[in-house]
């Protein structure tokens, strides 16, 4: 087996690898979350407890962020590097297919990072954190930080948004 059989071969198992982890630590994320949230929520003379979810939340958003970048990574090389040949010889076409048609198709755009959910934690989150609070500190500093987080996760998906593209020209570029 050649060298570049191979090296296809791995990047293939490593996005699969990546996406199954990816899909496996969002909701495992979420469900971490909502078990210290419930906890923060019983002890309610520390409501800087919240920190605590809010990282696990953040510290999980980081991670499948991470894992998704890296798959589109490996995509655009595995488009760019084996499929995109100039010999004309037979090659693979996952990656330019799926990139053509992907976002054409009913549900083809399916959210990769979870932002929804992920969001949506953090809304709760920091709701649960402002109706605990005793002190001003704790109504202006738990809901803003909880803020910064659904900031960082809109900026986050944009950016994700524009990967595809810069990493392929990147690539081209190199080839």
């Amino acid at each position: 087996m050649s060298l570049h059989i191979e090296e296809f071969r791995a990047l293939r198992a490593t996005i699969a690898h990546r996406g199954t982890a990816r899909i496996l630590l969002g909701p495992a994320t979420l469900a971490a979350w909502a078990a210290l949230l419930l906890a923060a929520g019983a002890t309610t003379d520390q409501p800087l407890l919240h920190l605590g979810p809010l990282l696990v939340l953040t510290a999980g958003f980081e991670a499948v962020r991470a894992l998704h970048a890296g798959v589109e990574r490996i995509g655009r090389y595995l488009q760019v590097f084996f499929e995109e040949t100039t010999d004309g010889a037979a090659s693979p076409r996952w990656e330019t297919t799926v990139m053509q048609i992907g976002p054409t198709l009913p549900g083809g755009n399916p959210d990769p990072l979870f932002s929804l959910p992920f969001g949506a934690a953090a809304i709760v989150g920091g709701l649960a954190a402002t109706l605990q609070g005793t002190g001003a500190a704790d109504a202006v500093l738990l809901p803003a930080l909880h803020a910064i987080f659904l900031l960082h996760l809109v900026r986050t998906r944009r950016a994700i948004g524009r990967q595809r593209q810069q990493d392929l020209e990147h690539y081209r570029q190199l080839r």
